[in-house]
């Protein structure tokens, strides 16, 4: 970090009370080494040492450039730059390249060849410095008037030399550090890898980057909160840091699931909420350092207060404001009610001018308090606290990136793709299936896609790329309920199934446990892999920055080892 921001995990002036002075919140985040940032549209806020990603490379396919293939299939040559990211290239992630069509997704991505070919319908494989594709009607794209595109997370093309570079260590044991030294420039991080390379498994592998969000559980995040206020803060000191924690590393978005009342998984698997989540977080992590807490209903909105000084004090961090009474304190829901005037008392946790949602949210919230009928305390039941713990088996790995490719939790209630969030893979490989033919995951990430592929023996390979057994079968037994997965391909090799449109109308509630049944004749199965991809909230991941890093890797098991790579790209 900077020099500010260590000076106020310190507990240096930073964390001052607000209630001794109606001074603006620029000077707390300054102290707090806060970086306003303007993003697609709107005002986000995030520690300084955490490096974003450069924009999406996007690449028209000229039609004169476009080859024809056979079948339904379609050619292009991709910029020499994207080469190192096909899927052939043994890269540890599958290529997240993105195909549109008139500027409409296309896909599956990573698709057979022989499905290109055969089916169509908008399925596209990033290969050998090639795409090969189809289109969504498998009509010629040459000729039918839409325009195709593709694009291309920008970490992973690079705009310098020496491009992504990869650092990887092999660890061992409960507690190693490290250092990782990276050159100077504009640091960009791209993924993070754990894999299991020994014998046995290993629980709860967690890496964290220059000792900052460490946020394995509720414990760890409030310790964290607490370093903000510093170690010889009060309880005002201590509400303050819990709204400008909250504040920075959450956005309002309604998410794809119901109430994510679990802080660890907030904070690492999501990123965003409503006013409900966010004042919930703000409840839990005050009592985590402390503090007595609790919720109001303003109508339709949800705001927390914090009991200090004899009073409760009203923190809005969804709408990332709190009002000042006329003595300069932070005033509670009942005191605005009865002085609505002091509304006009806005203190803005960036101490700038507040982002479009704050802004609506804040003019919406001068009627919902005077209207003192709907105001009413929630009164809050005791909720599980989860962590980031997890098992990962000889050979696993997971992979989480700073990007996304796409794929995000969505429900009933909203499909609306955030604008913020990354994805992960968590790979398996299985030699041999287990006498029960079932494969269990758990991982503390909400799951919203995959695949699973099953090697076919080679003396029960067909012929005819047509004529794969149909024997072979995979059903996902997901809250007690099992599902048949689609057959995604057959080809004399293998066969692949669609994990991903078990979540294409989404669940109420975050996914993180699944397993497989796989069935079929002993003597045509083979070998079995298994890729599920989740969504993360890259504001929490362990990112590297130029000069020396110093690298903590922990993890419950005394034995086995793992291999962490990080990769980045230096501007």
């Amino acid at each position: 970090m900077n020099a500010a921001t260590t000076q106020s995990h310190a507990g240096a002036p930073a964390a001052r009370r607000l209630s001794r002075t109606r001074r603006t919140l620029s000077q707390v985040a300054t102290g707090l080494g806060l970086l306003v940032l303007a993003a697609a549209g709107r005002t986000d806020h995030v520690a300084d040492d955490v490096a974003l990603v450069p924009p999406t490379v996007r690449v028209e396919l000229p039609r004169g450039d476009i080859g024809s293939h056979q079948g339904k299939a379609f050619s292009f040559t991709l910029p020499a730059a994207w080469r190192s990211m096909a899927s052939d290239t043994g890269a540890p992630l599958r290529s997240p390249l993105i195909l549109r069509e008139d500027g409409r997704r296309l896909g599956p991505g990573n698709a057979q060849h022989v499905t290109i070919r055969g089916d169509g319908g908008g399925a596209f494989s990033h290969w050998n410095g090639q795409l090969l594709f189809s289109t969504s009607d498998n009509t010629d794209p040459r000729s039918n008037g839409r325009v195709y595109s593709v694009e291309l997370p920008g970490w992973m093309v690079g705009t310098a030399e020496p491009g992504l570079q990869l650092e990887p260590r092999t660890v061992s044991g409960r507690s190693v550090t490290y250092a990782v030294e990276v050159p100077e420039g504009t640091v960009r991080n791209a993924w993070i890898e754990i894999t299991n390379v020994g014998g046995v498994d290993v629980e709860s592998p967690w890496v964290v980057a220059n000792g900052a969000r460490d946020w394995f559980d509720l414990e760890a995040i409030a310790a964290d909160v607490q370093a903000w206020a510093g170690p010889d803060a009060g309880d005002a000191d201590k509400a303050e840091a819990v709204w400008r924690f909250l504040s920075a590393h959450r956005y309002h978005l309604r998410s794809g699931v119901n109430d994510i009342y679990d802080t660890a998984l907030y904070l690492n698997g999501f990123g965003f909420g409503l006013c409900d989540d966010t004042a919930r977080h703000f409840v839990y992590l005050s009592q985590a350092v402390g503090l007595q807490a609790r919720l109001w209903r303003l109508g339709g909105h949800v705001v927390s207060e914090a009991y200090h000084d004899d009073a409760w004090h009203m923190y809005d961090a969804d709408g990332e404001v709190a009002y000042l009474n006329e003595a300069g304190v932070i005033a509670g829901v009942e005191e605005l009610s009865l002085a609505p005037e002091l509304l006009e008392n806005a203190v803005q946790v960036t101490g700038g001018e507040p982002g479009e949602y704050p802004r609506d949210m804040q003019a919406s919230i001068r009627e919902k308090v005077a209207t003192r009928a709907d105001n009413e305390p929630v009164a809050q039941p005791a909720r599980a606290q989860s962590s980031m713990a997890f098992r990962l088996r000889p050979g696993e790995s997971i992979v989480r990136l700073w990007q996304n490719v796409g794929l995000y939790a969505r429900s009933e209630f909203s499909s609306k793709e955030p604008h913020e969030y990354g994805n992960g893979w968590w790979r398996s490989h299985w030699r041999e299936l287990p006498d029960s033919r079932r494969l269990d995951y758990s991982i503390p990430y909400p799951i919203v896609g995959g695949t699973v592929r099953i090697a076919l023996s080679p003396e029960a390979r067909p012929t005819e790329t047509d004529e794969a057994p149909e024997s072979v079968s995979v059903a996902a037994l997901l809250s007690g309920e099992s599902r048949p997965l689609r057959s995604r391909s057959r080809t004399p090799e293998q066969l692949e199934f669609d994990v991903t449109g078990l979540f294409t109308d989404g669940w109420e509630r975050p996914v993180r446990e699944i397993e497989f049944q796989v069935d079929g004749p002993a003597e045509v199965v083979g070998a079995v892999d298994v890729e599920l991809v989740f969504q993360l909230a890259p504001r929490a991941l362990p990112a590297l920055r130029s000069g020396p890093n110093a690298i903590a890797y922990r993890s419950a098991s005394a034995e086995g080892r793992v291999r962490v790579t990080h990769a980045f790209v230096v501007e």
